[in-house]
């Protein structure tokens, strides 16, 4: 009995310390530009994005910040610009998002339809009690969003 208490103490105190001991991946100052960047976004200012995306020190999210363009309504996404996606971003989260714009626009495309972590849609396993980097930028759980809640998620 007083083995298993100890095990069980001992496990969520190893859980608790993962909690709340997470390390930043990203540093406070590329925070700010990415959020400005997701800001001239949504403003349609992809000229002034794409010169914040030269100030990052850690281009973690490229793919991200690729993804929210191609997926606006005030930018025309071309096939080559999904295809050239896919050669450096197939493994995100939003890759099955990407794949059926990929279908729409004909760009060329892996031959198998990227799959969501464990077959499912587009998003990230929330157990392991960490955020995806995104997260830290949108202050919410976009990454484990399907395709029509980031569709509500860029409204807010």
């Amino acid at each position: 009995m007083l083995k298993q208490v100890f095990y069980i103490v001992f496990g969520l105190t190893l859980l608790w310390g993962n909690i709340c001991h997470a390390e930043s991946v990203l540093s406070d100052s590329d925070v700010v530009l990415y959020k400005q960047i997701f800001q001239a976004h949504r403003s349609g200012d992809f000229k002034k994005a794409q010169k914040l995306e030269g100030k990052l020190s850690n281009h973690l999210l490229d793919g991200y910040i690729l993804y929210d363009r191609y997926f606006s309504p005030l930018y025309k996404t071309k096939k080559e610009d999904i295809s050239a996606w896919f050669s450096h971003y197939a493994d995100l989260a939003v890759a099955t998002d990407m794949y059926e714009l990929g279908k729409q626009k004909k760009a060329t495309l892996p031959p198998q339809k990227p799959k969501g972590l464990f077959g499912g849609q587009s998003g990230t396993c929330s157990a392991v009690f960490r955020p995806e980097p995104i997260d830290l930028i949108r202050g919410k759980s976009f990454s484990y969003l399907s395709s029509k809640d980031a569709v509500t998620a860029k409204k807010l």
